[in-house]
């Protein structure tokens, strides 16, 4: 079972936005777990200020809670702008992309 967890925000600005590049890597590299499956960094396309950082879990059972990476990087980034952290659960695997 695969989880995802969401944390999104929108910074006020280019100098912003690089301060909170620096702090989810530096953040997102001190924790391990046998349940982590990686950590992506998403821009938006359209609004350049826009940040989300995605944290792949792999799941033995369903659990709503937020993970401590989660917790510390919404955390981290709520000095810099409006933060949503949300967790999702894979419902069904609609397509497969093979190689």
């Amino acid at each position: 079972m695969h989880g995802l967890e969401v944390i999104s925000i929108r910074v006020s600005g280019k100098e912003a936005f690089e301060n909170v590049l620096k702090l989810c890597s530096q953040i997102s590299t001190t924790v391990e777990t046998d349940e982590l499956i990686n950590v992506s960094m998403y821009r938006s396309t359209t609004y350049e200020t826009d940040l989300s950082v995605h944290i792949h879990w792999s799941l033995k059972s369903f659990k709503q809670k937020k993970s401590l990476l989660g917790i510390q990087l919404a955390q981290g980034l709520i000095n810099y702008g409006i933060v949503s952290h949300t967790l999702w659960i894979e419902q069904a695997e609609i397509m497969r992309v093979i190689d």
